[in-house]
């Protein structure tokens, strides 16, 4: 097979932001220039991240394969405060 035509095997990383849930744990985020993907949590995010909501910053991986389509590897700290009691 011809090697060019290999997808590269790590996707982009890029922070983005969380637009909406989606049913079946999947959700809408905007990339830094404004393109809308559709991502869903990585197998490590999901012990660690207990909820999204629209507006949380989230580091994610684009996929190799589908650029459309994108992995949320996890939430990024410097997120504004979203009005959330903390604990």
């Amino acid at each position: 097979m011809n090697e060019s035509a290999q997808p590269n095997p790590s996707g982009q990383r890029l922070k983005a932001t969380v637009v909406r849930p989606l049913p079946n744990h999947l959700f809408e985020v905007r990339g830094p220039r404004g393109e809308t993907l559709t991502a869903h949590l990585a197998g490590s995010a999901r012990v660690k991240i207990a909820r999204l909501l629209p507006g949380d910053v989230v580091a994610s991986e684009i996929s190799p394969l589908d650029p459309s389509r994108a992995r949320i590897r996890a939430r990024v700290s410097d997120a504004p405060d979203q009005g959330r009691p903390t604990t």
